[in-house]
């Protein structure tokens, strides 16, 4: 049987989240769901004080009360970070049961989905994951790539993003050499630069030659 995970990246702000615990674990797990947008209902009678903090803010919903399965109506993503181990087996069951994405923290065997290591810069999303069997082995490959990917590839894919739709609808061959130049960049001579590495990024645009009757017009964005 084929156990592998299928890596995606999936829009938080489409997710109605479940976390189950309220302590330092969970609450790291709802931080992370909070800033990627997801709606977040947190159950656990007790809480830190961060959680606390989190639902006077309106940033979740905190239901003070133990587990039930009433409490997975609705929703499409479950973490279960509880320090009992039948409550966790529950929270398993109960959601594999109704067709639930389902994550017991630190429990492979209890999971539908894992979190994997994340390095993001910017609109830049780098994830590494072990699929369970070794999660410190991913977070020392996270902190190798952040120490390898230049912080000007942030302003890169910021500029290019905002000049997609013009890339778009360039001829293959326009595309082609667009995409040699922009690779063959030197982006680190950029430092402390932004601006030049957007106008630099613009001008290879510009100054396309023409093919067929595919053309860039003069100040095109």
């Amino acid at each position: 049987m084929n156990d592998r995970f299928y890596p995606v990246f999936v829009k938080g702000k489409c997710l109605h989240c479940l976390v189950v615990g309220g302590g330092k674990v969970g609450v790291r797990k709802i931080e992370s769901l909070i800033e990627s947008g997801a709606y977040v209902t947190v159950v656990s009678p007790q809480g830190t004080d961060h959680l606390a903090e989190l639902a006077r803010q309106a940033r979740l919903r905190w239901v003070r009360e133990p587990y039930e399965e009433r409490f997975l109506q609705g929703m499409q993503l479950v973490i279960g970070a509880t320090d009992d181990r039948a409550v966790n087996e529950r929270i398993f069951n109960d959601a594999k049961k109704m067709g639930i994405l389902v994550n017991i923290v630190d429990d492979p065997e209890h999971c539908t989905f894992i979190v994997p290591s994340v390095m993001t810069k910017g609109q830049l999303c780098v994830a590494v994951g072990t699929g369970g069997a070794a999660p410190k082995v991913a977070a020392k490959i996270r902190t190798e790539l952040e120490a390898h990917v230049p912080d000007e590839y942030e302003v890169m894919i910021d500029e290019l993003s905002l000049l997609r739709p013009t890339i778009k609808r360039l001829t293959t061959d326009c595309k082609d050499r667009f995409w040699q130049t922009i690779f063959s960049l030197e982006v680190t001579s950029y430092r402390g630069r932004a601006g030049a590495l957007r106008q630099r990024i613009r001008n290879e645009l510009k100054h396309l030659p023409a093919f067929g009757e595919q053309r860039i017009a003069e100040g095109a964005d």
